[in-house]
């Protein structure tokens, strides 16, 4: 008797081995929520609205995306970080994660709350400014910015996003006084650039290229190590002696909340990268200066942390007196 109760349980625990194992071999076996911290519109939005249509494709099960615009990013990470941890709710990040969330308590660490999937890419930031500011290049700019301390607006989506940070680092360089203004996502921000509510902005190239080719704004600069192929005619910060801008620019990435299993990391990771290498995906990123960069998800890990690391150095460069 006894000998049966083992051979029972033996062929119960093989049984549970192999159900398990085809319950993860059969991820997703129903719909993905995709959360997307900026508001729709922007160029957060069409990247993942691309990779949700791809994946949705290739899963065979709807990819929803689920926009969280409101306090810079961190509701939408918050949102994440309380997720099952079972690859269900993922979350494309953008720079804004990795910089330091001024005026924001978090319930979440930005490395050890989540399971990285992928690096999706990189973009340069444009500084572009509405018409009626009275300056073609970078030193008119910061000669008006100048002559008119606290009267001119930025748009940025909140304290501690990369829009915050490159003019907080513009201000330090040239002594100029810009007032932020905050939106709830790249595209609100140019909007309310298009409409002079304010008066610039640094916008990533995949958002605000088409409107620059169309001549609705003017771009002075760009943060990066050269300059575009799609804005050739623009310099960078560094070719106009400003110093800190090589590396400032909208990373995006994808991640899950911590804990997620390492097949499902892994399929999810497999299927992002596909997608990013779609003839579909780069046609339509490429032609607005992404440049994408997928990854494994230790590679990721470890792109964050030093993103991490330099942004904080960037904090104290910025508030270090002048």
């Amino acid at each position: 008797m006894r000998r049966l109760r083992c051979l029972g349980l033996a062929f119960m625990m093989c049984c549970a081995s192999v159900y398990g194992s085809a319950a993860r071999a059969e991820f997703p076996e129903h719909g993905i929520d995709f959360l997307v911290g900026a508001a729709p519109g922007g160029g957060a939005d069409l990247m993942a609205r691309l990779i949700a249509k791809i994946l949705s494709e290739d899963f065979g099960q709807p990819v929803v995306v689920v926009s969280r615009p409101s306090a810079n990013g961190t509701a939408a990470a918050s949102a994440l970080a309380h997720a099952p941890a079972d690859g269900y709710t993922i979350l494309q990040i953008s720079g804004n994660h990795t910089t330091p969330a001024v005026g924001y308590t978090t319930d979440y660490d930005p490395l050890k709350s989540f399971a990285p999937i992928t690096w999706v890419g990189f973009v340069p930031l444009a500084l572009v400014v509405n018409p009626s500011v009275p300056a073609n290049n970078l030193d008119e700019f910061i000669a008006y910015a100048k002559a008119n301390p606290g009267k001119l607006n930025l748009g940025d989506t909140g304290p501690g996003s990369t829009a915050f940070w490159a003019s907080t680092l513009l201000m330090k360089q040239t002594g100029t006084k810009i007032t932020h203004v905050s939106y709830k996502g790249g595209g609100p921000a140019l909007v309310g650039l298009l409409g002079n509510e304010v008066q610039l902005t640094f916008s990533p190239m995949s958002t605000s290229l088409p409107m620059v080719n169309e001549g609705k704004l003017k771009a002075l600069a760009i943060t990066g190590a050269e300059r575009s192929p799609l804005m050739q005619s623009v310099p960078t910060f560094g070719e106009l002696k400003l110093q800190g801008f090589e590396d400032i620019g909208e990373l995006a990435g994808v991640i899950a909340p911590a804990g997620t299993p390492k097949p499902i990391v892994d399929k999810l990771n497999a299927a992002i990268v596909k997608a990013i290498k779609s003839d579909e995906f780069q046609k339509v990123m490429l032609a607005r200066g992404f440049t994408s960069m997928a990854s494994t998800p230790e590679e990721f890990t470890r792109i964050l942390k030093e993103e991490i690391d330099r942004w904080e150095a960037m904090r104290a460069f910025a508030d270090t007196p002048q």
